[in-house]
């Protein structure tokens, strides 16, 4: 069954300051874990690779595509191994927002927000007095979170728990001599931030689902950009949204032409997914790149050495929708990623399934 899925390549490093290199499947059997004592360069990397094939009889029919990280080591050495290799989706999504967070009045609303949530974690005497507060207030007792630059997201959650307790936060720091309460322009703009992370964290969330196949990169990708197209926020925070927008087609919709560029709509493997896909088919794509999708497909079918034999006609039309997936995003006033996959579905004649309904799999 190792030919069914793309691999994954991640390099561990145990306590003991060992580094051992991990293959696995998408139904996450450890096909081989092995000390890895080289230094990791590319030629060192491949020949792991090669190792490790070797070892669970994995032929080079059967490698189709693995995924990796941005890391030079990491290009060079799946190159060397003459297997075809993407960056991880959720990895490149985490460098837009890091790419983004450099303006002076988000880094010091952020700074700020920090040094309130160390506050609480340097204290128990704190903490006890804010559980205090929000009891009074009616509210189930949380914590504030603190974010950490290598744990996904997690600026936007610091936000959105510094957010939803922001009454209690003001209450705690009025009583404090030796903490500044967040201003009304302040809390305006975390909210600001909140806005622009949202949809960000929503997709790193659907997208580490065990189901998310590849096909599903270029609808999440063309949905946020609409997003992000659309978006309004404060002037204050405009350039903040800006770099946003840059960075995400930066790193998703790159017009250079090289190795280390991206374009998923300009990208076989992303494009072909996508379009065998009955939840999307054609609806992301211009007309140029659908008939490119073609090209790829009949060459792709072409390049099997079993002839494909068809006794009856076959219907690929979505019948049914599947049942109701627990990953759903809130509808608001503003726009949404729903509504700007709506938007885009509707341009279009292709039949598909539902926006929440997008990580299901299909038989």
């Amino acid at each position: 069954m190792a030919d069914k899925k793309p691999e994954k390549l991640d390099i561990i490093k145990k306590l003991e300051l060992r580094d051992f290199r991990s293959l696995l499947v998408r139904f996450d059997v450890v096909l081989d874990a092995s000390h890895f004592s080289e230094s990791h360069t590319g030629i060192n990397i491949s020949k792991k690779l090669e190792s490790m094939w070797d070892s669970g009889k994995i032929e080079a029919e059967r490698r189709h595509i693995l995924v990796r990280d941005g890391a030079s080591n990491m290009i060079s050495g799946s190159n060397l191994a003459e297997i075809p290799a993407i960056h991880c989706t959720i990895h490149l999504l985490q460098l837009v927002v890091s790419d983004s967070i450099s303006e002076n009045i988000v880094i010091d609303v952020l700074s700020k927000c920090r040094r309130l949530v160390t506050h609480f974690n340097h204290s128990s005497l704190a903490c006890n007095n804010f559980k205090q507060i929000q009891l009074q207030q009616n509210l189930d007792p949380l914590y504030l979170v603190q974010d950490v630059p290598t744990r996904w997201n997690s600026t936007y959650l610091m936000l959105d728990r510094l957010n939803k307790l922001k009454i209690p936060v003001q209450l705690y720091s009025a009583e404090r001599s030796d903490l500044m309460p967040f201003s009304t322009l302040e809390w305006t703009l975390i909210l600001n931030i909140i806005k622009l992370l949202k949809p960000f964290f929503q997709l790193t969330q659907e997208m580490s689902s065990e189901i998310t196949t590849l096909s599903s990169v270029i609808p999440n990708m063309c949905s946020l950009k609409k997003f992000m197209s659309k978006c309004q926020v404060d002037l204050s925070i405009q350039e903040t949204k800006n770099r946003l927008t840059t960075s995400l087609k930066n790193r998703f919709f790159s017009e250079i032409n090289d190795a280390k560029s991206l374009n998923i709509l300009k990208n076989r493997y992303y494009v072909i997914a996508t379009s065998i896909d009955s939840r999307y088919k054609f609806s992301f794509f211009e007309d140029d790149i659908k008939k490119q999708a073609k090209y790829w497909l009949i060459n792709e079918i072409l390049s099997f050495e079993k002839t494909l034999v068809c006794s009856e006609e076959v219907d690929f039309s979505v019948n049914e929708e599947p049942s109701q997936l627990n990953f759903s995003i809130n509808t608001e006033k503003e726009d949404t990623l729903e509504a700007c996959f709506k938007e885009i579905i509707n341009a279009t004649s292709e039949k598909t399934l539902p926006f929440k309904k997008l990580n299901k799999s299909i038989p």
